[in-house]
């Protein structure tokens, strides 16, 4: 094989495993996310006790989580500008709940629009 098709196989091959990479990482946070908002909707409900610390480690966990899939969308598209964009304001809106906290009628409606915020994620992009 010659050194150029060689680069460029190379080249596609790990192109294609930083997709691979970066699409295993959304499942298993958009899984994660799932099962923490369950729990998250349940205390808030009254279908399981409060726990302000679980709480906690829930927003700050969707936070995190956002950002580091911010830093790894890439690209000029309009399809990256928009799910870039829709992980920033779900960010903003997780971040608007962790700062209700101490106030559980605030922290309903706050948690609602972070909740919202994945669905309408899901309704766009149909995953």
């Amino acid at each position: 094989m010659r050194p150029a098709a060689f680069s460029i196989a190379v080249i596609a091959l790990l192109a294609a495993s930083s997709a691979a990479l970066a699409a295993s990482g959304l499942k298993a946070a958009m899984r994660a996310w799932k099962s923490d908002g369950a729990i998250a909707t349940q205390m808030l409900n009254g279908k399981s006790a409060f726990d302000e610390a679980a709480m906690r480690r829930v927003l700050e966990g969707f936070i995190s989580d956002s950002q580091g899939l911010q830093a790894k969308i890439s690209g000029a598209s309009a399809s990256s500008k928009d799910v870039k964009s829709r992980f920033a304001a779900f960010e903003a809106d997780a971040n608007a709940a962790l700062a209700s906290l101490a106030k559980k009628d605030k922290l309903k409606t706050a948690f609602a629009a972070v909740m919202n915020d994945c669905r309408s994620c899901h309704d766009v992009y149909a995953n």
